[in-house]
C-alpha cells in the first residue's frame, strides 16, 4: 500500500457504501477490511487545506475573541479528509482519535 509518486498521498477511509446490515468489526483486522486507500493529489489536497484555512480564517476574523474577563488564546480545529482529498469540519460527537482525522491549534500571535 505504498506510493512512490511524489505527488500523491494515500488516504484512508471508511467503505461507505457497502450493501446490507453494518457487521460489528472484530479487532483489528476487521477494522482495516473495512477501510480501503485512495490516491489523492498532493497539489489538490494543497489547494482545499488552503480553501479550508481561508474559510477558518474568515469565521474567525469575524468573532468575537473575549468572554467577560477571559480572552481567547487558541483553538482547536479539528478536520477529516477525504477519499477524494476534500477538506472537512468534523462535528460535535465525532472522535478524532477514532476517525483518524486532523487536529489544528491555532495559537494568539502576541502584538
Amino acid at each position: 500500500m505504498k506510493t512512490s509518486d511524489p505527488d500523491t498521498i494515500l488516504v484512508i477511509s471508511p467503505v461507505s457504501d457497502r450493501a446490507g446490515p453494518k457487521r460489528a468489526e472484530r479487532g483489528i483486522a476487521g477494522t482495516l477490511a473495512s477501510n480501503v486507500a485512495h490516491s489523492v493529489s498532493v497539489p489538490m489536497l494543497k489547494q482545499n487545506m488552503e480553501s479550508f484555512f481561508n474559510q477558518i480564517r474568515e469565521i474567525l476574523d469575524s468573532g468575537v475573541d473575549c468572554a467577560g474577563a477571559f480572552q481567547v488564546s487558541e483553538i482547536e480545529v479539528c478536520a477529516q479528509i477525504s477519499g477524494e482529498g476534500q477538506v472537512a469540519l468534523m462535528g460535535s460527537g465525532a472522535k478524532i482519535e477514532a476517525q483518524g482525522g486532523i487536529k489544528f491549534t491555532l495559537c494568539r500571535i502576541p502584538r
